[in-house]
């Protein structure tokens, strides 16, 4: 996907996904701290928490690597795959003409698809080559932009997920031991607080369990895929009305 050092990318791409991994922890530190008596610990454990949060946004993009390395469905390949020949995701003659399109942009000839089988690494490099040429050319595109925020919110929170599960179980857990802790020393405590934390819990984990998945990340691949496609079957359709007729 292409590269976006803006604030809106780091903000919803990597941020939020981090913010809803520990979701339950943050509801959790909202909910039972005695915020009328706030003391240095709770400061410390507040910070700590922010802290987390920032480790974490940092740590989503690696996670998120990780996930695309050798996938052709996901990811920087995901483009350059869907070019070949051999590849039927795309209906030839949707591919072709584009594919001969960037080819003279580039100035290589496309392999046939009997060197596509013979030396695939060869046509791997020119299919690479003419996806970063329509990257580069379609940057500007707020659309585009979207789609690959999109994208990269859902790779980076599927890298989350083992951490948004544990971080949903220790959650309950705390829940229940500062209730019974509470409960046992006879101090004031609010049933109505393990509720709601209990129920943001339950969301969540229902959320990162059926929700959170590859094929969550595959139809926003699939999403930035079909947009880069139809721009750059834009410029091809405005070269070609720039072109004279009969040239």
């Amino acid at each position: 996907m292409i590269q976006i050092g803006t604030d809106k990318y780091w903000r919803r791409a990597r941020l939020y996904p981090a913010l809803l991994a520990v979701a339950p922890l943050i509801a959790l530190l909202f909910f039972e701290v005695p915020w009328r008596d706030f003391q240095w610990p709770h400061l410390v454990v507040t910070l700590c928490l922010g802290v987390l949060v920032y480790f974490l946004s940092d740590f989503a993009r690696s996670r998120g690597k990780i996930l695309e390395e050798g996938a052709i469905d996901i990811g920087p390949r995901h483009l350059s795959s869907a070019l070949w020949r051999t590849d039927t995701r795309l209906h030839p003659e949707t591919k072709d003409p584009l594919v001969d399109f960037v080819a003279a942009k580039t100035g290589r000839p496309r392999p046939s698809i009997d060197a596509e089988r013979d030396d695939p690494a060869t046509a791997r490099a020119f299919y690479d080559q003419c996806a970063n040429w329509m990257r580069d050319n379609t940057r500007d595109s707020t659309i585009l932009l979207e789609d690959n925020v999109s994208y990269g919110f859902r790779r980076n929170l599927l890298g989350l997920k083992p951490i948004g599960l544990g971080a949903n179980i220790v959650t309950v857990v705390m829940a229940c031991l500062l209730a019974y802790r509470s409960h046992q020393t006879n101090e004031w405590y609010s049933p109505t607080t393990l509720v709601i934390v209990l129920c943001i819990a339950a969301v969540h984990g229902l959320l990162f369990m059926f929700v959170v998945n590859r094929r969550l990340v595959v139809q926003a691949s699939d999403t930035y895929l079909n947009r880069i496609i139809s721009l750059c079957q834009k410029l091809m359709a405005d070269e070609r009305s720039k072109t004279p007729s009969g040239e």
